[in-house]
């Protein structure tokens, strides 16, 4: 593994200066999307996750008159890339409720094409500005491919779950050196999926390329509850691939040969 640590931190100095003097953000009933900017998008989700971590969550957006609100149509603020695990639910983690996030979850966070369509429909349809990609610690499917080499050949059993493991493979020699070599594993998947969104779907690029979108990444304690974010998470645009994944080749076809032989003409036999 290489011995580049992936830069981690929390970054209070965002918080406070988007918060300022004026008391906690609030998310308007109905604001659109589009008017809540990357900065502001992230600060609700650090605020959010602390209110988690204090054991202070706000319910209002889970009433039933939010549910009728919000069945007319959805305005999203943020939009989560996150593992299936049962023990990562976004809305819990980050203080939200019912329209306030768009949480896309497949075991390992992994950019597979079902969650980059859905988070290019939230970006291009919903108007997000914010994509989170948020791994977590002790995340079983990094920790399958840290101990699973890819198969020879592939059966049938083993093909829908090694399509996210070799999403996660190429990220495994970057995770630094001298920590818990799982955590470290998981940060360097969370950095090589936000990699593969910017450079596997043409919508993310384009607009992470222009400024109108971030793409950041996190990590979530499973022992702790708190989410630790990138230490750039203002940079809207990585510039070289960690491990540029390749797109996967067709296998080529053979045709096999099939020998045919003329007929031989049978003896004439004449009667003498």
């Amino acid at each position: 593994m290489g011995s580049m640590r992936t830069p981690f931190v929390l970054l209070p100095i965002l918080v406070t200066s988007l918060l300022g003097a004026e008391g906690p953000i609030v998310h308007q009933p109905g604001e659109a999307s589009a008017s809540v900017s990357p900065e502001l998008a992230l600060a609700r989700l650090q605020e959010g996750n602390a209110a988690f971590l204090a054991g202070h969550l706000d319910i209002s957006h889970m009433t039933a008159a939010r549910r009728v609100e919000v069945a007319t149509g959805q305005h999203p603020f943020a939009a989560i890339l996150s593992c299936a695990d049962s023990r990562v639910p976004p809305e819990f983690l980050f203080d939200q409720g019912l329209g306030d996030l768009f949480p896309v979850r497949v075991a390992g966070a992994v950019a597979e094409p079902g969650a980059m369509g859905s988070l290019e429909y939230a970006v291009g349809h919903l108007g997000v500005r914010l994509v989170v990609v948020m791994g977590h610690t002790s995340c079983g499917a990094v920790k399958a491919a840290m101990d699973t080499p890819r198969p020879a050949k592939l059966t049938p059993t083993q093909a829908n779950l090694e399509s996210l493991l070799s999403l996660i493979r190429p990220a495994l020699p970057n995770a630094a050196l001298g920590g818990d070599p799982w955590t470290e594993a998981v940060r360097a998947s969370v950095e090589q999926t936000r990699i593969d969104l910017s450079h596997h779907s043409p919508v993310l690029e384009e607009l992470a390329r222009s400024g109108k979108i971030w793409i950041v990444g996190a990590v979530y304690n499973l022992a702790s509850g708190k989410v630790t974010f990138g230490s750039t998470p203002v940079l809207a645009w990585v510039p070289e691939p960690i491990v540029p994944r390749a797109k996967p080749k067709a296998a080529p076809v053979v045709h096999a040969k099939v020998e045919t032989s003329a007929a031989k003409p049978k003896p004439h036999h004449t009667e003498e």
